[in-house]
Formats: C-alpha cells, structure tokens, sequence
C-alpha cells in the first residue's frame, strides 16, 4: 500500500516575473514617447542584461549620444548578440553619409 501512488509526479509552478523585462518594456515606453532620458535611467540599471543593449542604444542614438549607441551595439555585436547588428550596420551608414555631408558643407563655404 505505501507504493500506492509511487508512479505519480507532482509538478509545482511557482510564476516568477521577469523583472527586467518588464523594465525593458517599460524603458521601450519611453522611448516611444520622446523621453528618452527616462528611458536611459532605466536602462543604465539593467546594463548588466544584454537584452536592454538595442533599447539603451536607440535612446542613447536618440538623446543625441551616436557615438555611444555605436559602442553599445559594438560591444553586442562582438558578444553575439542577437538583432543588434542590422541596427549597428544603420547607425555606422548614417553617421558615414552625415560625415561626407559635413565635408561638402564646408567645401561649399
């Protein structure tokens, strides 16, 4: 009688939010608003997650910091990352095509 119920499994669920992706989506708020400042705050906290490494390059981009986006998805491109490098590639093209502008600018002048 004691084995009774020996080929029984029980499974308990305990459900565990994921606190850092609901920070994350909540930094993507932010931005989506235009503050992106807020949602640099945020992110800064959560550095240590790689999957706030494309939202904290799109504010930093955004807050007028390009140079420190482009180090941001660098580095997570180098550690695999992924989806960080279609962004990585747009920013490196759009700082090239703002860099020949300049040039001509000042050829003009």
């Amino acid at each position: 009688h004691d084995q009774r119920n020996s080929g029984y499994l029980r499974i308990y669920f305990d459900y565990v939010p994921d606190e850092e992706a609901l920070e994350i989506n909540r930094a993507i708020d932010r931005i989506e608003e235009g503050d992106y400042k807020a949602a640099i705050a945020i992110l800064e906290a959560l550095r240590d997650d790689p999957r706030s490494d494309n939202a904290y390059a799109i504010a930093l981009w955004m807050d007028g910091r390009q140079q420190e986006a482009v180090a941001v998805l660098e580095a997570a491109a180098e550690r695999g990352e992924a989806g960080v490098r279609e962004n990585l590639d747009r920013m490196k093209r759009y700082l090239e095509a703002l860099e020949k502008y300049n040039l001509a600018i000042q050829a003009l002048q």
